[in-house]
């Protein structure tokens, strides 16, 4: 969202770029305008009420009223553009340009660490003719295998939406691998949590677990540069409850960080497969 203040005023900076200003020197010519107002014109408009005046501003922030009809617009296009949009907006509104710009940048800044820190999951099937892998959530796909690719970083802060977006993706096909109240633990704190207050996954009940359906899933973390502990037990579960349910799961794409601390966890224990270089590799081997 870009933006050029041309004067210490918003009602200022709205007359002048409606006036067709693309710089700074327009303020030049305004104050030059303004002192001529002042020392020269200023009594032919004393005698105005004070009413008049207040609708002479009130019209130069027509802009700003108008600007609300692009709200939608960045809503559509994102929640997240939706949001900064509103806070810049309301901060420049309600306190000052300069403190709404300020504001707009953190906005903007924190919108995208959060982005980027939070992973995402992107499953892909094959399509009807078995020639390309699609996401399912675009393209028309068959059943079979399921690549599940996963992005960003799986940490102690990150694991326990990834377990629930896994679930989520598990629950839309023929039976769930983990049911809705072992995830329902592991996103809140309803669990077992250790001394830090972090949720230890391991201990979760398990016994209510439904296992209706064979599932084939291969775990792709080719776009994934950061595993920590938190991040290889909410791996390790879903491969323990996928081969409990007749499944199998295979782990493709792990740059040689993310393999190290995978093998340290002992995760490819539970996983009758081996890691491979890449999910078609994982496929073509079962």
């Amino acid at each position: 969202f870009s933006s050029l203040p041309m004067a210490s005023s918003l009602a200022r900076s709205l007359v002048q770029e409606d006036s067709g200003g693309k710089s700074l020197l327009t303020a030049l010519a305004s104050s030059s305008f303004l002192l001529v107002v002042l020392l020269w014109i200023g009594p032919i408009f004393e005698p105005l009420p004070v009413c008049i005046l207040a609708s002479i501003i009130l019209a130069s922030l027509k802009g700003v009223i108008q600007k609300m009809a692009d709200f939608k617009k960045f809503w559509d296009r994102s929640r997240w553009d939706g949001i900064v949009w509103m806070v810049t907006f309301l901060s420049t509104v309600l306190i000052d340009v300069d403190m709404g710009l300020i504001v707009g940048i953190g906005a903007s800044m924190m919108a995208v660490m959060v982005r980027g820190c939070i992973p995402e999951v992107v499953v892909l099937q094959q399509n009807p003719n078995g020639e390309a892998w699609l996401d399912r959530r675009t393209y028309r796909t068959k059943d079979g295998p399921k690549v599940m690719q996963v992005s960003g970083p799986i940490n102690f802060l990150t694991s326990p939406v990834l377990g629930l977006q896994i679930n989520r993706e598990l629950m839309k096909s023929d039976g769930s691998i983990l049911n809705s109240v072992e995830l329902t633990q592991v996103v809140t704190t309803s669990g077992d949590a250790n001394d830090s207050g972090i949720l230890d996954v391991n201990n979760l009940d398990t016994d209510n677990t439904s296992n209706d359906g064979n599932q084939n899933i291969v775990l792709d973390l080719s776009q994934v540069l950061f595993i920590d502990v938190a991040g290889t037990k909410i791996i390790q579960r879903v491969a323990e409850q996928i081969v409990k349910g007749g499944g199998r799961m295979a782990i493709s794409g792990a740059n040689h960080t993310v393999a190290m601390v995978l093998d340290k966890a002992n995760v490819m224990e539970n996983i009758e497969d081996l890691m491979y270089p890449t999910y078609m590799d994982a496929v073509a081997f079962w």
